[in-house]
């Protein structure tokens, strides 16, 4: 697992300041130094409810990613059960607003949690074990389904962009909280 330079650590950033753009280009180089991308990229966003750096890092990230050869970049859209947004919304998240050149290289995706044709079986939990997590208030396999982008192999990379930031309910989102539930499917 890749760790993060310790000159980010001492160096980047301060409650009290943002981050350069010279500072925010040298964080992308470190992280896609030594990391193959291939050819096609998969980008996980979050939705807008979402208050995250997306708008900010995405552009310079899409640009150095077609600039080191990627072909591809398609944007899946992590939006757990929450409504579509707009094609306006989608870029103003990813900051490609201003960079309608840059957006028109992008294709964007919903996550779609109850279309069966757009989610993959990636296994399930036992019934056995669904018992012991839930103290026996269920009593049933669940099946584990994922948009299916995620793991059809037509991409070389995935990347997700998020921040860890607090939620109201499960008390953290981004990090592992942008995959469960934000690009399951409905069990």
């Amino acid at each position: 697992m890749k760790k993060f330079p310790e000159r980010w650590i001492k160096e980047s950033g301060s409650p009290d300041s943002d981050l350069s753009d010279v500072e925010l280009e040298s964080l992308l180089q470190d992280t896609f130094a030594g990391i193959w991308l291939g050819k096609s990229v998969l980008a996980i966003i979050p939705d807008l409810t979402r208050d995250d750096p997306t708008p900010l890092l995405f552009p310079k990230a899409a640009s150095m990613l077609f600039d080191s050869g990627v072909e591809k970049i398609d944007v899946l859209v992590a939006q757990g059960t929450h409504s579509p947004m707009t094609v306006y919304e989608k870029r103003w998240k990813t900051g490609l607003v201003d960079y309608p050149k840059l957006a028109a290289r992008i294709d964007f995706f919903d996550h779609k949690w109850d279309d069966s044709g757009e989610l993959a079986s990636i296994g399930e939990i036992e019934k056995d074990v669904v018992i012991h997590l839930s103290g026996g208030l269920l009593n049933e396999k669940i099946a584990i389904t994922v948009n299916k982008r995620v793991v059809s192999g037509d991409y070389d990379s995935v990347l997700v962009f998020s921040s860890t930031v607090p939620h109201e309910v499960a008390g953290f989102s981004g990090g592992a909280k942008i995959s469960f539930p934000a690009w399951p499917g409905r069990n």
